[in-house]
């Protein structure tokens, strides 16, 4: 059952109703396991590339946890990454787990969008987020126990 927090991210049209397979779900859940872990083999020779990866990571982890309600985030100019954040302040997920994410992404951005005044995702960024996905995953996961039987 889809939470009653989404209801206005569908009716503005920022989340789109869709049909998904319980095989492309683990597959969803399989990219982001493997993002996490090329993020942790390399966030001391590359922290900027890894820090990506972990966003990415938590991301395609909550991608999966709509897809398996039946929704996903529409592309821009409607939906964005930021609509990720708006989902993870919903039941849809543990919220005190999926605080980080905003902060993740704010920084993702500085990261991604160089700008000499503002700082880059750095190696003990890395670590912090490394702590933070494993338990996103977790609780995706977690969530995902019935859909997947």
């Amino acid at each position: 059952m889809i939470p009653k927090e989404l209801q206005p991210l569908i009716r503005a049209g920022q989340l789109d109703s869709m049909v998904q397979t319980p095989e492309a779900v683990i597959h969803e859940i399989d990219i982001a396991k493997r993002h996490y872990a090329t993020a942790r083999r390399s966030l001391t020779v590359d922290p900027e590339g890894a820090f990506q990866l972990l966003y990415d990571s938590a991301r395609k982890a909550l991608q999966a946890l709509l897809a398996a309600h039946g929704y996903r985030v529409r592309k821009p100019p409607r939906g964005n990454h930021y609509t990720y954040v708006l989902v993870a302040r919903t039941s849809l997920v543990n919220q005190e787990i999926w605080l980080p994410l905003n902060w993740m992404r704010e920084l993702r951005n500085q990261t991604e969008y160089f700008d000499p005044a503002r700082q880059s995702a750095s190696e003990e960024d890395c670590v912090q987020a490394l702590v933070h996905v494993a338990r996103m995953l977790e609780d995706v996961e977690f969530r995902l126990l019935d859909y997947l039987k």
